[in-house]
């Protein structure tokens, strides 16, 4: 990953294949995990925190219009969850961002 310059996007600069069986063709941008601003300073984490970035990469992957990949919004989501525990983030974290997308985000499930 590379931050890509002049915007807030990350760049995937290699292909990256997921334990999970499928591939992130290279190049591909994310802005990373999606948080609010104010858990940045109460909660100590940001966007492109690196035990968030994989997951928010493979979770966005999942939720492109165009994603090759045969996955549900429930079934992504499921898979961010476990990424983000993989990752070895804390359960709190994991909670909180698992439910959050899980309330938020279907509106961008495979939308424009």
């Amino acid at each position: 990953m590379s931050p890509k310059l002049g915007t807030k996007l990350y760049t995937l600069i290699e292909d990256f294949d997921h334990p999970a069986g499928f591939r992130i063709p290279a190049p591909y941008d994310t802005n990373g995990a999606s948080i609010p601003r104010l858990l940045w300073t109460v909660g100590g984490i940001t966007p492109y925190d690196p035990a968030l970035i994989a997951p928010a990469l493979s979770h966005d992957f999942l939720f492109e219009k165009d994603c090759p990949v045969a996955y549900t919004f429930e079934e992504a989501n499921e898979l961010f969850r476990v990424d983000l525990l993989s990752e070895g983030n804390s359960e709190e974290i994991v909670y909180l961002m698992y439910n959050a997308i899980q309330m938020f985000g279907r509106s961008h499930f495979r939308q424009d």
